[in-house]
């Protein structure tokens, strides 16, 4: 799937999208997007609105295969939202054994390891692990897939699993395959992206040599999150949640900064589950 996108279709999408969530509150700013709306489509087979964007969409294993050079060089405020509250839903966790599930580039295993855990990474993206085993040498990196980690039952104190989950059409096995890898009052933290986001085009977009490229992710209502924890045994201690903070007078959205900042300005984003296991 994927498609072409023109530089029109964006702009207009975004004035649209500002004007229908503020369209019971404020008709200075009604007007203001009509007036924007109107204008983008008078000149929207012009050279500038005509500009072709490709954004296909990648598996799962191409995708972050391209994206790994990359990665962590991007200016990326959904994973700044995401790691506050991580940060905040680990700090009272004891120092053991951690296990980092679908962990990348290692964000998340570089603090374990420096707050003293010994820390095993499992990701299925060979490029991915290349630069995670150079980010954190003290820790062990090794390939495995989220549905079948390659993992003793019980082997760690702490698991965490970071933006990956929305890449499942169905999140229940991986959860399972997590929660299975902690002992009996062992802890678990899964982050995702918030199924509000998802479901406005809250998708895992990253440039490429030919444009953009995306991930495809699925919006998990805290329903579907609740039951995959009663199967798995997981028990909620915290469900945290947060917008992102960014700031919309640079990039793709400038010339429409003050409908991109309407629209997504408190739109919770970030989506952070702390657990334990019974």
């Amino acid at each position: 799937m994927g498609r072409t996108v023109r530089y029109g279709e964006l702009l207009l999408g975004i004035e649209g999208a500002a004007l229908f969530r503020n369209l019971l509150d404020d008709d200075d700013f009604a007007q203001q997007r009509i007036d924007a709306i109107r204008e983008l489509a008078a000149d929207f087979d012009g050279k500038r609105l005509s500009y072709r964007i490709d954004c296909p969409e990648l598996d799962v294993a191409d995708g972050y295969t391209a994206w790994a050079p990359t990665y962590d060089s991007i200016n990326n405020v959904l994973i700044q939202a995401e790691e506050k509250l991580v940060a905040s839903a680990t700090r009272d966790l004891p120092v053991g054994t951690a296990l980092d599930a679908a962990c990348g580039t290692g964000r998340h295993a570089a603090w374990l390891a420096a707050a003293g855990h010994a820390v095993t990474g499992i990701d299925k993206t060979p490029a991915m692990l290349d630069i995670a085993r150079g980010r954190v040498p003290t820790a062990t990196f090794e390939i495995g897939d989220l549905t079948k980690l390659p993992v003793e039952s019980g082997g760690f104190d702490f698991a965490i699993c970071a933006l990956a989950l929305a890449h499942f059409e169905d999140p229940a096995p991986a959860i399972a395959e997590i929660a299975r890898s902690v002992w009996p009052g062992g802890r678990v933290v899964l982050t995702d992206a918030h199924p509000t986001f998802v479901l406005i085009q809250g998708q895992a977009v990253f440039p490429t040599e030919r444009g953009l490229a995306f991930v495809r992710n699925y919006p998990h209502l805290h329903g579907t999150y609740l039951a995959a924890f009663r199967s798995a045994g997981l028990e909620v201690r915290e469900c945290l949640e947060a917008p992102m903070e960014s700031d919309y007078t640079a990039g793709m959205f400038a010339e429409a900064s003050v409908a991109a900042q309407a629209f997504w300005g408190d739109i919770p984003a970030a989506l952070v589950w702390s657990l334990v296991k019974n």
